[in-house]
C-alpha cells in the first residue's frame, strides 16, 4: 500500500509543477506586466489579455485531453487465442493465454498460427509483451513505469504523468506548439514589463526607486523570468525533436532503438501532411 502511494504521489509531482508554473505565468502576466499598461494603453490592453486568454485556454485543453485521453490500449477482443493442445504441441506455455477471453466475433476472424511466443498474421509477426502477457502488435512497446503496454508508444511523458501513444498523440503536438506560441507571448510581455520597470529606476526619483525595490512584484517578476526563459527553451527543444519524428512518420523509441543505425522507417507516408 505504501508503494502505490510513493508511486502515485512520484507519478502526480510534474503535472502539480506544471500546473503551479503555469499559475504564477498567469498572475506575473495578468496582474503584474499587462495591468500596469490599463492606463497608458487602454486600447492595447483588452486586445493583449484577449490573446493570451486564447492561448491559456488552448493549452489547457491540449493538456487535459493529452492527460486524460487513453494512449492506447492493446484490442484483447480481436486475437484468437489457441488451444491449450496447440501451445503444448509448439512448446509453449499452456498457460499463456488463461487470463485472455475472446468473443465469438474474434475465433471467426482468420486464424493465425502459434510460433513460440508469437504469432504469424499473413503479413506481421506479432509478439507477446513478457510483462502482460498480451499480443504485442507493431510498434507497442511496455511501459515500465505505467506497467501495461501501449499501442504506437512515443515515449513516456513525467508532464503528464503518463504515456504518448496512439490515441494521445495529437493531443501532445497541440500542447507543445501551444506551449511554445504561449512562452514567446509570455517572453514579450515579461521583457516589455522589465524594460518599463528599468526605465522608470533610472528616470525617476528616489521614491520610484525605492517603491520598484521593496516590491513583491519585483520577486515574482524575477522568478517568472526564470521560468519563461526555461519554458521557451525547453519548449522550443521538445517542439524541434517531436515534430521532426513525427514529420518522418517515426516515434521518439523507434528513433532511440535506430539512434547511430542506418534505418529507414517504413511508417514515412511519404509527406510531412500525411505523417502528421
Amino acid at each position: 500500500m505504501g508503494g502505490r502511494v510513493v508511486a502515485v504521489a512520484v507519478r502526480l509531482f510534474w503535472p502539480i509543477v506544471f500546473v503551479l508554473m503555469l499559475l504564477l505565468q498567469t498572475y506575473v502576466v495578468v496582474q503584474i506586466c499587462l495591468a500596469s499598461w490599463k492606463g497608458t494603453n487602454s486600447f492595447l490592453y483588452p486586445i493583449l489579455l484577449a490573446v493570451f486568454v486564447v492561448l491559456l485556454s488552448h493549452l489547457l485543453l491540449s493538456y487535459i485531453l493529452t492527460v486524460f485521453t487513453d494512449p492506447g490500449k492493446v484490442p484483447l477482443d480481436r486475437w484468437v487465442v489457441p488451444t491449450v493442445e496447440t501451445l503444448e504441441r509448439l512448446g509453449s506455455d499452456p498457460t499463456l493465454f488463461d487470463h485472455l477471453t475472446t468473443s465469438d466475433a474474434a475465433k471467426n476472424r482468420a486464424s493465425l498460427q502459434v510460433i513460440k511466443d508469437s504469432v504469424v498474421a499473413p503479413d506481421c509477426l506479432i509478439f507477446f509483451c513478457d510483462y502482460c502477457r498480451t499480443p504485442k502488435p507493431p510498434r507497442t512497446h511496455h511501459c515500465s513505469r505505467c506497467g501495461r503496454c501501449v499501442l504506437r508508444m512515443d515515449h513516456h511523458c513525467f508532464w503528464i504523468g503518463g504515456c504518448v501513444g496512439f490515441r494521445n498523440h495529437k493531443p501532445f503536438l497541440s500542447l507543445l506548439g501551444s506551449v511554445f506560441v504561449s512562452g514567446i507571448f509570455c517572453a514579450i510581455v515579461i521583457i516589455t514589463k522589465w524594460t518599463q520597470m528599468i526605465y522608470d529606476f533610472v528616470e525617476g526619483d528616489q521614491d520610484q526607486r525605492d517603491h520598484i525595490i521593496s516590491t513583491t512584484s519585483l520577486v515574482l517578476l524575477s522568478i517568472s523570468s526564470l521560468v519563461a526563459l526555461f519554458h521557451l527553451g525547453f519548449s522550443l527543444w521538445l517542439n524541434s525533436s517531436f515534430f521532426f519524428f513525427a514529420a518522418r512518420g517515426m516515434t521518439y523509441v523507434e528513433y532511440l532503438c535506430c539512434r547511430g543505425k542506418s534505418w529507414v522507417c517504413h511508417y514515412d507516408r511519404g509527406s510531412t501532411r500525411k505523417n502528421l
